[in-house]
């Protein structure tokens, strides 16, 4: 008898319609009880008093509000039975987009973000985004959480340009992440450190017998990244220019062509066209063996606990501050290094002429 009870309530469990979650927001007004509301398949929101069945005015009784409410929700699900396109949805149309237009580390790294933000404010619908539950976010991620301000501003940035796109689909009214919305906490932008030429001539003298040299060489010529490193191929290196770039499946790297110096194209590899210029090896691995070159140079070793391309970026960061002191303006320097930011490359402006702050200023000033 039990079995077939028990069989009963789960087969009526099963059978049963699973609705969405009952949305809006009661509210009084004079003493009487109204109810803000997005009506499914609706665009706007609409104020709709609480009226019992036979009455002119809404109910001053909250319980017959929630009543009434609970009964205009299920009409309207009547109605409508196909669920409005809830958060998750969006998400993914976002992800999908954000994927073409950066890369797609870039779109699974913002739909995470958004994900994590939906789950702890319990958030079903694009609309239920508010200005306090973003500035609360972020509170909580570098209070609590213990985030650093950078990372503080790519989750506010993941979730107003989410909200941007949600703007033109009739999701959402207005922006609640946008910049004069809501406050952050401030960046603090360490100056770039370089190498002095004293440092690069003991710097190259340590690295003369090893196999690294070609690829330091190279970043001291043209400011390569690492991950630009990684990717080069011969094809790309042609009548003494490098294209850099050009067939690179991660689109934060600008597509530019460098001049390089006939003493670091002598040190390259030679082979076919698809063939890699260094041997495939993992960013860590690279890390590695640079480490065992500098483990003797006191400017490398306050590097330590940094993130772990710092000691390549620093030859980058050579590279740009000796581009600067050449005269080089800030187009381009933008250009050569595959910059987006100009106040990026003002830094290394302002460190090449520290001493002459207006010849930085001019350098930047000037255009071509």
């Amino acid at each position: 008898m039990g079995e077939k009870n028990a069989g009963r309530k789960m087969g009526r469990k099963t059978s049963e319609k699973k609705r969405p979650r009952m949305t809006g927001s009661l509210y009084r007004k004079r003493g009487r009880w109204y109810w803000s509301v997005r009506p499914p398949g609706e665009r706007k929101f609409r104020n709709i008093a609480l009226v019992p069945a036979g009455k002119r005015a809404a109910t001053r009784n909250k319980l017959t509000a929630q009543a009434i409410q609970k009964r205009l929700w299920t009409q309207w699900q009547d109605k409508n039975p196909r669920a409005p396109k809830g958060f998750a949805h969006w998400v993914e149309q976002y992800k999908a987009v954000n994927a073409l237009e950066s890369s797609l580390r870039t779109a699974d790294r913002n739909a995470k973000i958004l994900t994590a933000f939906a789950a702890r404010y319990d958030i079903d619908q694009p609309y239920q985004i508010t200005q306090d539950m973003v500035q609360g976010y972020l509170i909580f991620l570098h209070k609590d959480k213990k985030l650093s301000a950078a990372t503080v501003h790519k989750y506010r940035n993941a979730i107003r340009k989410f909200c941007r796109f949600l703007i033109p689909r009739g999701e959402i009214d207005g922006n609640p992440a946008a910049k004069d919305m809501v406050v952050v906490p401030r960046i603090y932008h360490p100056p770039p450190r370089y190498l002095t030429d004293e440092q690069v001539r003991a710097f190259l003298a340590e690295a003369k017998y090893s196999p690294l040299l070609p690829a330091i060489r190279l970043v001291l010529d043209t400011g390569l990244r690492l991950g630009e490193i990684q990717s080069l191929k011969q094809k790309h290196i042609r009548n003494g220019s490098l294209v850099v770039g050009a067939d690179n499946p991660n689109k934060t790297y600008q597509w530019r062509v460098l001049p390089i110096g006939k003493h670091v194209i002598r040190l390259l590899p030679t082979g076919d066209n698809d063939d890699p210029v260094f041997p495939p090896m993992e960013k860590q691995e690279w890390v590695k063996r640079l480490r065992t070159i500098t483990e003797d140079l006191p400017v490398f070793g306050e590097l330590e606990g940094r993130r772990a391309g710092n000691q390549w970026h620093l030859l980058r960061s050579t590279w740009a501050v000796n581009q600067a002191r050449s005269g080089k303006t800030l187009w381009d320097l933008m250009a050569l290094g595959g910059w987006t930011n100009p106040q990026t490359v003002m830094r290394y402006i302002n460190i090449a002429h520290a001493a002459e702050p207006t010849k930085a200023l001019d350098v930047a000033k000037r255009i071509g």
